[in-house]
C-alpha cells in the first residue's frame, strides 16, 4: 500500500496503510507469545517482511533487480537466517 500511495498520494491510502500497520502490530503479539524471545521473533519477523516486500515488488509492481541488488537481498536473507539459528 505504501508503494501505491507513493504513486498516487491520497488520504484513502494513508488510512488503509495505518490500518494495515495496526493489524501487523497485532499479529506481532501472538508471535511473541509463541517464541517468547524478542531477538528470535524480531529476526524472524524481519525475514518474513523482507521476503514479502521483495515478492510484492517483483510480482505486483513488476520491479526488476540488477544482479548486485539480487545478491544484496540474498546476502541479507542469509544474514537474517543465520542470526535466527
Amino acid at each position: 500500500m505504501s508503494k501505491k500511495w507513493a504513486l498516487n498520494p491520497s488520504w484513502t491510502f494513508v488510512v488503509l496503510i495505518a490500518i494495515i500497520y495496526a493489524i501487523e502490530a497485532l499479529l506481532w503479539l501472538p508471535a511473541m507469545l509463541q517464541k517468547n524471545q524478542l531477538s528470535v521473533t524480531g529476526v524472524l519477523w524481519s525475514l518474513l517482511a523482507t521476503i514479502a516486500t521483495v515478492a510484492i515488488g517483483l510480482i505486483f509492481f513488476h520491479e526488476h533487480l540488477s544482479l548486485t541488488q539480487f545478491l544484496g537481498i540474498a546476502f541479507a536473507l542469509a544474514a537474517i537466517t543465520m542470526l535466527n539459528i
